[in-house]
């Protein structure tokens, strides 16, 4: 620890803005603009980064969350501050909100050597979905060639299920990898578990997401294996004896209309006719998802038709009136 401290003494007095940036760091945090002079600092890489390393463990709790929301950029513009960065989020005492302010920061980083570096922290230490989604659409072509590996072992173990976002990180991934086919699998599975069913769970069913998707890739025969068994699922919701399972079925279709689902004249065509027995208080309701999901198919078959987009809108709405939680 001493020669820590004399090696951080020796580093500090050697250059006027490591004083200043460890003056503040001791005084109880480095400001905006100490933080952004420091890219410039006229030192080596490798004592840049010596210093860091040893300014974060002698930083107070108080001024870890500062200095960490900087390394990134040092990181990705001084190749210095791995080992500091390390440091704040193992042992920096940071919440959770404020270690995913540090993952956003990451998403900024340009250079490979830096994706890299940060991919391995957001998969290994800090391993949030939401944040890790928006890394992995910002630098999905470095991480494919160079990360491939750590990130289908990140996105696949343990089964975290569709959400906060993994969807959505599935949904890039596919297009990426050579085989997609585990990735496809996991997403079946979601469906057939009712994964996308309403539910108690955090952010809800998130069959949204799941049907955004499915309409972006409508005529990419990847995904259609996946959109069959989401409607053989939602027919059998429909055609079951349950009350609950039937209530999942019809909470599908009001989510369909209210993303303008692209495949909602199959389900109007194919899918609705083999729909029998439907209990007598369900048909009201029943009769105005058919007719908003017929609406819906014609607008999107005459996206330019103004009309037919006014009356799927008008039905659109009134779907969302009576549907809780969508």
């Amino acid at each position: 620890m001493v020669v820590s401290r004399d090696r951080l003494a020796e580093l500090s007095s050697s250059n006027a803005l490591l004083a200043a940036a460890l003056a503040e760091l001791r005084d109880g945090g480095i400001s905006n603009a100490t933080a952004d002079a420091l890219v410039g600092v006229e030192v080596t890489d490798r004592e840049l980064s010596e210093f860091l390393d040893l300014a974060a463990r002698e930083a107070p709790p108080t001024s870890v969350f500062g200095l960490a929301l900087s390394l990134p950029e040092y990181i990705d513009r001084r190749r210095a501050g791995h080992e500091a960065l390390d440091y704040c989020l193992s042992h920096g005492g940071l919440s959770e909100r404020r270690i995913a302010d540090v993952a956003l920061r990451m998403i900024g980083v340009t250079t490979p050597g830096a994706v890299v570096w940060c991919h391995r922290l957001l998969t290994s230490v800090i391993k949030l979905d939401n944040e890790y989604c928006h890394f992995l659409s910002r630098h999905r072509k470095v991480i494919a060639e160079r990360c491939r590996d750590e990130m289908v072992a990140y996105l696949l173990h343990p089964n975290r299920g569709p959400a906060p976002k993994n969807v959505d990180s599935f949904d890039v991934v596919v297009g990426l990898v050579d085989d997609p086919g585990p990735f496809f699998r996991r997403w079946t599975e979601w469906v057939l578990d009712g994964l996308f069913d309403p539910g108690d769970r955090p952010g809800g069913s998130h069959a949204s997401y799941h049907y955004q998707i499915l309409s972006e890739h409508w005529h990419e025969p990847a995904y259609t294996p996946l959109r069959e068994t989401t409607h053989a699922y939602l027919l059998h919701l429909l055609c079951s004896p349950k009350p609950e399972k039937r209530a999942a079925g019809f909470h599908h279709l009001a989510t369909m209309v209210n993303e303008s689902y692209l495949g909602a004249g199959v389900v109007v065509h194919d899918l609705l006719p083999r729909v029998e027995d439907v209990p007598a208080d369900e048909l009201s309701r029943l009769g105005l998802l058919h007719r908003a999901l017929r609406a819906t198919a014609a607008a999107n078959a005459n996206p330019t038709d103004e009309r037919l987009r006014h009356d799927a809108d008008e039905l659109q709405y009134a779907v969302f009136e009576v549907t809780p939680g969508l």
